[in-house]
């Protein structure tokens, strides 16, 4: 499976173009990140698609702060109603 990623495309109009342009492309992996501040534009071009959500592949990344008294993970808005792969990630 060939994916998209959005990382430093900003949010809004352009993260919302690349992404619809990707899935009439005929993408159907999105990669994002919690980090990259542009996942609600991610959600939104998905939703406004007419696709299928079940048939795609969404990927997301979350920063976890790692102390003596373990780890624990900031979550940001949540753009889709799920994701298939979370990674959790201390870069």
């Amino acid at each position: 499976m060939l994916g998209f990623g959005v990382f430093q495309c900003k949010d809004g109009e352009e993260t919302y173009n690349a992404v619809r342009w990707a899935l009439e492309a005929g993408y159907r992996h999105i990669d994002t990140a919690s980090a990259y501040r542009n996942e609600k534009s991610v959600g939104d071009a998905i939703r406004q698609s007419g696709i299928n959500r079940k048939e795609i592949f969404i990927t997301t990344k979350l920063k976890i702060e790692i102390s003596a008294r373990g780890c624990r993970y900031r979550p940001s808005r949540k753009a889709c109603s799920y994701y298939r792969l979370t990674i959790l990630t201390s870069i």
